[in-house]
């Protein structure tokens, strides 16, 4: 995309036309207002219709002023409803709409997908048809290309992602390893998980689960295998365990893969 860029006025004003006020339109002429290859035109200024228009030399609209609605960078298919702003963000697009990039290279290579935001350097780079998905940091979810519903969170996030799905991923360099998996929940600095895992939820920085539909509490903690429900890490204690033996007094009703179960206790 072009850029308008405001610099601190040359000391030598030699070869300037001043200007001196005007009291109706102005005609820019021929030549408009040019900066390389990207051109500023002049509208007509009615109600609803684009007072100007900057556009790129590969002929899209890359900066409109609007005599209503204000101002928007529509991206390479011109959809009024969609905002880029930074270099080669939503340069690609075809049949997209209502997208928001923010930041050099964001949806860079988006071309039918629908109301996604990316916000950061880089951020859903590669995503060509993936649609409803929100990413913040750079380069979140940098490799994905069709991948749909995510909100991703963080620097590096979920950086390696392809085709995962309905994923929550939160923290820097969170699910970075995820490729395919779909509907984990994460929310952690540096959570790894098997490249197709699914269903996880993950609370707490360093985690790993290579397993499916694991609930993972704590710095470090680990899951050993599926369906596991893990608190703590032998490095990072939740809590403290000791061995007693005791009377129960008291008992905590839980429901554990669709069943009720009692866990007896004593109260202290």
């Amino acid at each position: 995309m072009g850029a308008i860029r405001l610099t601190t006025p040359p000391t030598d004003t030699s070869g300037f036309v001043p200007y001196t006020g005007a009291t109706g339109d102005v005609d820019l002429g021929e030549f408009s207002i040019a900066a390389r290859s990207n051109v500023f035109t002049q509208a007509t200024a009615e109600a609803g219709n684009d007072i100007g228009t900057w556009i790129n030399s590969e002929g899209f609209e890359a900066f409109v002023v609007t005599d209503l609605d204000g101002v928007y960078a529509a991206g390479k298919n011109n959809d009024p409803n969609s905002a880029a702003f930074g270099i080669d963000a939503l340069h690609s697009t075809t049949d997209a709409a209502l997208n928001a990039a923010f930041g050099a290279g964001a949806l860079r290579a988006l071309t039918t997908g629908t109301e996604n935001t990316a916000i950061g350097y880089q951020t859903l780079r590669n995503l060509t048809t993936g649609f409803y998905n929100v990413a913040a940091g750079r380069r979140a979810g940098f490799i994905a290309t069709e991948s749909y519903q995510n909100v991703l969170v963080g620097s590096d996030v979920a950086v390696q992602l392809t085709t995962g799905f309905r994923n929550t991923i939160l923290g820097d360099s969170g699910g970075r390893t995820l490729t395919t998996g779909s509907y984990n929940v994460v929310n952690g600095y540096n959570t790894l998980f098997d490249a197709d895992a699914v269903g996880n939820s993950m609370l707490g920085a360093e985690q790993t689960s290579t397993f499916d539909h694991c609930v993972v509490l704590g710095r470090g903690a680990t899951s050993s295998a599926a369906n596991q429900f893990v608190v703590g890490s032998a490095t990072v204690n939740a809590g403290a365990v000791t061995t007693e033996v005791v009377a129960s007094n008291t008992s905590w009703t839980v429901r554990i893969n669709g069943a009720n179960y009692k866990i007896l206790m004593q109260a202290i």
